[in-house]
């Protein structure tokens, strides 16, 4: 699950930072949730919003 915190323009783009739940399967194992933060850049081409780079981290 994605949920956003804050959105903001930034340049020619959109900076979104938000929290995320991860679901880790492994094989063999039991399921966890991961807890993670992250922050997007969107740009638009083409008349459409497009994911240019982004970074997470676990939750410490």
């Amino acid at each position: 699950m994605l949920a956003s915190v804050e959105v903001m323009p930034a340049g020619d783009g959109v900076v979104e930072i938000g929290r995320a739940t991860l679901t880790v399967e492994p094989e063999g194992g039991a399921a966890t949730e991961m807890e993670a933060k992250y922050v997007v850049y969107w740009c638009q081409e083409d008349g459409l919003w497009k994911w240019r780079v982004d970074i997470w981290n676990e939750n410490s």
